[in-house]
């Protein structure tokens, strides 16, 4: 019955470290990603004052901790990954096969990790209500996740890159649906400029790459 007892309580205390580390993670994540971004967010911010800057924000920080939130969940690789290993690219973990995964959960999974990126583009900025533009954005972030992940040990796959592709394609669409619904959501959204999506994504790989070091996350 001790012996019952002693491991139950291992196995509760190693979840409840598991569970602080992984919102550790998230917290160092959300600071990685915030930081850049809302600098630039504060330096783009002209003609735009009061109410529609602030409701603007609040949009554009949603964004932001979405971003952050699929930086944890895929395992974005950063620089303090290189020189980690013997290898810095290990080609057993790199997969260019398509539709070599095993596990039907993990295509599922991949899709619906993109969706929200795929809604939100076009509901935040009026310049990404075009689905060739949100599709080319979920395709180049989830290229950059994928190549940052040469560093680490997690593995390269090509499926995981359709599979966000096509996330960020369904995201689109129920944007779309919900817009012939809503009629408030054609209303004009408020830009800070042309390319700015564009600048957060950017900004958001740059400081997950360059500040997140994984040693004072765990």
């Amino acid at each position: 019955m001790k012996n019952t007892a002693d491991i139950y309580r291992y196995r509760k205390e190693n979840t409840i470290s598991e569970g602080r580390t992984v919102m550790l993670s998230l917290a160092y994540s959300v600071c990685c990603v915030l930081l850049p971004c809302i600098l630039c967010a504060l330096f783009l911010r002209r003609g735009l004052n009061g109410r529609e800057w602030w409701f603007h924000f609040i949009w554009v920080v949603l964004f932001l901790l979405m971003l952050a939130g699929i930086f944890v969940i895929t395992g974005f690789g950063s620089v303090w990954d290189i020189g980690r290993y013997d290898e810095w690219i290990r080609r057993d973990e790199v997969n260019t096969v398509l539709f070599g995964s095993q596990g039907r959960m993990t295509y599922i999974l991949n899709v619906f990790l993109f969706v929200p990126l795929g809604f939100m583009l076009p509901l935040i900025w009026k310049e990404f209500r075009s689905i060739g533009r949100t599709v080319l954005a979920g395709a180049a972030f989830s290229l950059a996740i994928e190549g940052s992940q040469l560093f680490n040990r997690r593995t390269t796959d090509v499926d995981d890159l359709l599979m966000n592709t096509l996330g960020t394609v369904w995201g689109f669409f129920l944007w779309e649906c919900m817009r012939r619904v809503m009629k408030k959501l054609n209303g004009q959204a408020h830009s800070l400029s042309r390319w700015e999506p564009v600048y957060y994504l950017l900004l958001a790989c740059a400081g997950e790459f360059f500040l997140y070091n994984w040693r004072l996350a765990v």
